[in-house]
């Protein structure tokens, strides 16, 4: 087991560029943030800080002025922005995350303290997604509601509560609870919706044909705005 930690370890690190972020492979040319948020969570447990704090930096100075941070990739060694992202919710909110998991596991605050206004930034740029049912859209550019999502932004938002409480930004740390809470509370009410219609679609299609499709894609909550 040890020798397997130590193999994804050292793959992870490969794939760490000079910048301060990574690829999504030690040959890929893309740059996910979104993935290295997630990613990089096993290297915060495994007490490697440096490669994880600066991607944490690399992440806040690729913000956008719309507010957002978008996909890259490498030509050469150049860093090329794609003027787009897989989503605009879940890449703040598993930023936040990793960020309240490294705060959790070796209790540094001063090299992010700095920084603390660029996160309420980020916190607002999910608030401004988030809907009067609590759930958030994917993007201003693609509205639904998303229950991988969602669930994401919910503990984002915890997690937020939990970094901000941590910076001594006691406001920013209660709107954030609060809206964890909403957006749990979203979850729960449209998910139990959702089964109620399935039920009712399962009386309405008992041989299955209309779950065939329902399972190719992604779950959504919601396609209303």
């Amino acid at each position: 087991m040890d020798e397997m930690v130590e193999n994804q370890k050292t793959y992870l690190l490969s794939c760490w560029l000079p910048s301060g972020t990574f690829r999504l492979a030690p040959q890929n040319d893309q740059i996910n943030p979104y993935f290295t948020n997630l990613a990089l969570i096993s290297l915060v447990r495994l007490m490697v800080w440096e490669p994880v704090r600066s991607h944490i930096d690399w992440y806040l100075h690729h913000v956008n002025e719309d507010g957002y941070v978008n996909d890259y990739r490498l030509d050469a060694s150049t860093e090329v922005d794609t003027g787009k992202a897989d989503s605009e919710d879940s890449y703040h909110a598993t930023l936040f995350s990793l960020l309240a998991e490294m705060i959790r596991a070796n209790g540094e605050t001063d090299w992010i303290e700095p920084r603390k206004d660029e996160l309420v930034v980020l916190l607002q740029a999910v608030a401004r997604l988030q809907q009067k049912d609590g759930l958030t859209w994917a993007k201003r550019s693609y509205q639904v509601k998303y229950l991988m999502d969602n669930c994401e932004v919910a503990r984002g938002f915890e997690d937020a509560a939990y970094v901000f409480s941590m910076l001594g930004d006691d406001s920013s740390a209660e709107e954030a609870s609060n809206r964890a809470a909403r957006c749990r509370a979203g979850i729960h009410s449209s998910t139990a919706d959702s089964v109620n219609r399935t039920r009712s679609m399962t009386e309405a299609f008992p041989d299955g044909e209309n779950g065939t499709l329902m399972s190719l894609h992604k779950p959504s909550l919601s396609f209303t705005k």
